[in-house]
């Protein structure tokens, strides 16, 4: 028969210290081989993580705690879309959407189009498509496929707001 404690706001802010500025978590005390001021948590799939009585918590959930003392929103989005940074300016609150929407642009493989962007097959014209709630918005056809890029970035600033502004600016 094990513990079958969870973290919650009270326990972390007892646990832990917080940095809204630079957006570390470290020990407030020593627990197990962590002593006091000890960075919390280490890198697995692009967050941080860290497993307390054996249960695993990401970093940026226990930031949230520390930091509104309140359980975090199902999902908190790294509005710069780097996990490892949980600076508090850069955590908020998103929907599934709005969450999946602020991904980074992926470097396109030679031959293969950018995300939402098809070829019409014997035209050879390009269009941009974005969906939103079962909904589906279709530019206009373009001669080159940077305007169908462009003018899906547009419509994601448009759509998602601030977390579409990331598309505008490819990586």
């Amino acid at each position: 028969m094990g513990l079958d404690v969870r973290i919650t706001p009270k326990l972390a802010r007892e646990f832990f210290d917080y940095n809204p500025k630079t957006g570390a978590l470290t020990w407030r005390r020593w627990f197990n081989v962590h002593r006091r001021g000890d960075p919390v948590g280490g890198p697995t799939r692009g967050y941080l993580q860290v497993t307390i009585l054996r249960k695993t918590y990401l970093v940026h959930r226990l930031c949230w705690m520390v930091q509104a003392g309140e359980e975090p929103p199902p999902i908190i989005d790294h509005a710069d879309g780097d996990g490892m940074n949980n600076r508090w300016s850069n955590l908020r609150e998103a929907t599934v959407s709005q969450n999946a929407f602020n991904r980074a642009f992926r470097k396109v493989p030679r031959g293969r189009l950018p995300v939402g962007i098809i070829q019409h097959p014997t035209t050879k014209m390009y269009r941009a498509k974005i969906t939103q709630d079962g909904s589906t918005w279709a530019s206009a056809w373009f001669d080159a496929v940077d305007d169908a890029v462009a003018a899906r970035a547009e419509k994601a600033v448009e759509m998602y707001g601030e977390f579409g502004a990331r598309v505008a600016a490819p990586v």
